[in-house]
């Protein structure tokens, strides 16, 4: 955690180089935008009303029509947020405070479901929508519908752009009378800065029935690969933690001096990990604290990676939850990149910082990339930290709540390292350049960093990526002798593209993340093809572009 910052300039470098949103507050209770989305308990007190078990009371249903105008506006903006909160509203489709708009042909009744008359056409629809919904490019969501059914009905779950109505996604559920619980899912491919309604189109014929009684839309779960529940008392689990040892500043001019398995700095005690700072002298310094690793251990890239922690209170405190690359394959700091994905310190106890550092982007320039966060209560209770990493980008949440994004820009590793395995850092920093401006109040210690667990969760985003890369626009070659050296225009895709395969007379010769690549040995006098192909991470490939060129003798 190579830092050196001088407050003033940080919060200048924040507006103007971060791409987040400055100073927002998470909203209360974890998302304020939620506050119309209802829990399961909440959805089945709202539907739970007597149905028959089999057959339907026609005569019962039609004696309540209601039908909602189609200039019905759309309920408030909803952030679609995490993995086990509903983020549509469900409720009586009959009342007039539905949060859905309805909009159907003659004929079609709503009560506490949708059925259709026998004297209407033979296919009905009716279409339900409710937005604006924040979708997440590069996210799977998961659709799930709870019904009465007779006979069988086709029904279509789209996500459509507020702006011009264009179809996004598209689930299709093939119902009938023995299921009542209906699962999809669809990958979200596309930026929608306006946001997106998501549309229930239902057809039937008229000897058909569908009753809908709820609705939920989640992010699809995720699969844990690596976990720490703390569940055993003690010292932490060797097989899981290391410890970064000493007390020479750590580049930071920090005052502890960081310990190793001694249960006074680094303790469980009834599910808590507690990292513990302390007034006591230590070699050569006044603090004593913790720093644990995962290097060697757990070394990983592209993952959800989320800590649920609270964190310490005083001035002169500095906690991190951070990641240092395990090989440094581009050098030494900030070659091979820094991610932090939470800071904080105790001077500015309301504010939570996740921060990015490379070669281009870093302190030391004053460019680095940073996002932060009003979190006013990070002391007092546990929130969750979590970075989203891709081969794209990497995402900083609290709380499910995104608060900044860093690109892959595809300049190569100078801004973008990210493409080898990092290790996680938990520690308690005490004083130092950036947490000790203020200086340190000795009364607030001993203080601690408590972590109730740390997940790592499989993104299975590449599997997203279904467009091929664009081909190469040009390729040119310098030929000096019997070498040549390829030149190209990078290639576009809808993610990002991997690498390139280069060709030599339609050959595979190699591969390169690169866009020039010299061939050796070639025949005097001869004309050869060059040819370029671009591949994403998934494997798709444009097509073969080539050019000719001739080796001089």
């Amino acid at each position: 955690m190579w830092k050196f910052r001088i407050m003033g300039l940080l919060l200048t470098v924040l507006i103007s180089v971060s791409s987040c949103t400055r100073g927002t507050d998470v909203p209360e209770k974890t998302t304020e935008v939620l506050t119309e989305a209802t829990t399961a308990a909440e959805v089945t007190t709202v539907v739970s009303e007597e149905m028959p078990e089999s057959g339907i009371d026609r005569e019962a249903i039609m004696s309540k029509v209601y039908t909602i105008p189609r200039n019905t506006p759309y309920s408030t903006g909803v952030k679609i947020i995490g993995f086990d909160r509903n983020a549509l509203v469900n409720s009586d489709f009959a009342s007039e405070q539905t949060p859905w708009q309805i909009n159907s042909l003659d004929g079609v009744v709503i009560d506490k479901g949708l059925s259709v008359s026998e004297q209407t056409a033979e296919v009905q629809h009716v279409i339900l929508t409710q937005g604006v919904m924040g979708f997440e490019k590069m996210k799977t969501y998961q659709i799930e519908l709870n019904a009465t059914v007779e006979g069988e009905v086709l029904v279509k779950v789209a996500v459509r752009a507020v702006e011009d109505h264009a179809l996004m996604a598209q689930v299709n559920f093939e119902t009938n009378e023995t299921t009542t619980s209906y699962i999809g899912e669809f990958p979200f491919n596309y930026e929608v800065p306006e946001g997106a309604v998501v549309e229930i189109d239902i057809e039937t014929d008229q000897a058909d029935v569908f009753i809908l009684k709820d609705i939920s839309l989640k992010r699809k779960p995720l699969e844990m690969v690596w976990n720490d529940e703390f569940e055993i008392d003690g010292l932490p689990d060797p097989e899981k933690w290391g410890y970064d040892v000493g007390g020479t500043g750590w580049g930071n001019g920090e005052r502890q001096y960081y310990t190793s398995s001694d249960i006074d700095n680094a303790f469980i005690r009834d599910g808590i990990l507690t990292i513990a700072a302390l007034k006591e002298d230590l070699a050569t310094n006044a603090y004593s604290s913790a720093r644990l690793i995962t290097r060697e251990k757990f070394d990983t890239k592209y993952k959800r990676i989320e800590v649920m922690a609270k964190l310490p209170d005083g001035i002169g405190t500095w906690p991190a939850i951070w990641m240092l690359p395990t090989g440094r394959l581009y050098g030494t700091w900030p070659d091979s990149g820094e991610i932090d994905i939470m800071e904080h310190v105790g001077y500015d106890p309301d504010i939570i910082h996740g921060t990015m550092h490379t070669t281009t982007y870093n302190h030391m320039k004053n460019t680095q990339k940073a996002g932060l966060l009003h979190v006013p209560d990070s002391r007092e209770a546990f929130h969750r930290y979590t970075i989203d990493w891709t081969s794209y980008e990497i995402d900083f949440y609290v709380d499910d709540y995104l608060y900044f994004t860093y690109d892959n820009d595809g300049s190569g590793p100078a801004s973008w390292p990210y493409d080898n395995d990092f290790y996680l850092i938990l520690q308690l920093a005490i004083g130092g350049s950036w947490g000790g401006q203020q200086g340190i109040d000795d009364s607030a210690l001993p203080t601690a960093m408590e972590i109730d667990y740390v997940r790592y969760y499989e993104l299975p985003v590449e599997s997203l990526d279904i467009e091929a890369p664009e081909d190469v626009k040009e390729i040119t070659v310098d030929v000096v002798g019997t070498q040549a050296t390829y030149h190209w225009s990078p290639s576009d895709d809808d993610y990002l593209v991997d690498h390139y395969e280069v060709y030599l007379d339609n050959g595979l010769v190699a591969e390169t993340e690169n866009t020039s690549f010299i061939v050796y040995s070639l025949e005097e006098s001869t004309s050869y093809s060059a040819g370029i192909v671009a591949v994403d991470g998934t494997g798709n490939q444009s097509d073969l572009i080539t050019s000719g060129f001739m080796t001089s003798e």
